[in-house]
């Protein structure tokens, strides 16, 4: 038997399971086991198969970067241009791909199993937003701490938005006031 072969029938046999087991949703009952019906068959095939996707397409890229990495020493020159001519992403995506093989140790032992985590992960720590770090100036402000110019300016802009912010909610409500009257 091929691998393809096996690889169906291992998929058959799983999808044969999945079929019959029990099903978030479903309260305790289970799902019959489908015969002859060639549109449930298909969308479970299916089903299976983007699971199966999801739970591999980590492990596919940290591949296609080993992969890269592999061309790129090989390469020596030209592997920007034979990315562009002959793979159907940038090179920026390219250089995500050998990132996620060069940490894949690191992505393991996070315990990360999505794409999108990983590529969080890699890009480390997000810096705080400017409304984040606005809120920590005026608290560090509140506390009587002294702030550079740089800092004060940011502090006042937030408050001059704060401060418009509550001035538009205060017309509102005095609008709402007079149509109760």
């Amino acid at each position: 038997m091929s691998d393809k072969q096996e690889r169906a029938r291992k998929r058959a046999a799983s999808l044969d399971e999945n079929m019959s087991a029990p099903r978030a949703g479903l309260r305790g009952r289970e799902l019959r086991t489908i015969e002859g019906d060639g549109d449930a068959l298909r969308i479970a095939a299916l089903h299976s198969d983007a699971l199966s996707m999801l739970n591999n397409a980590l492990g596919n890229a940290i591949e296609i970067g080993a992969i890269l990495a592999r061309v790129k020493r090989e390469k020596r020159g030209g592997y920007d241009r034979w990315i562009e001519e002959n793979l159907p992403f940038t090179t920026r995506t390219a250089r995500t791909y050998v990132r996620m093989y060069e940490h894949r140790e690191e992505i393991q032992e996070a315990g990360l199993s999505s794409l999108q985590d990983a590529t969080r992960f890699l890009s480390g720590p997000a810096e705080a937003a400017p409304q984040d770090q606005a809120r920590q100036l005026y608290k560090a402000f509140r506390r009587g701490e002294s702030l550079k110019a740089p800092e004060r300016r940011i502090l006042r802009e937030y408050l001059s938005g704060l401060l418009a912010s509550i001035d538009e909610k205060r017309k509102a409500l005095r609008a709402d006031i007079g149509a109760l009257e």
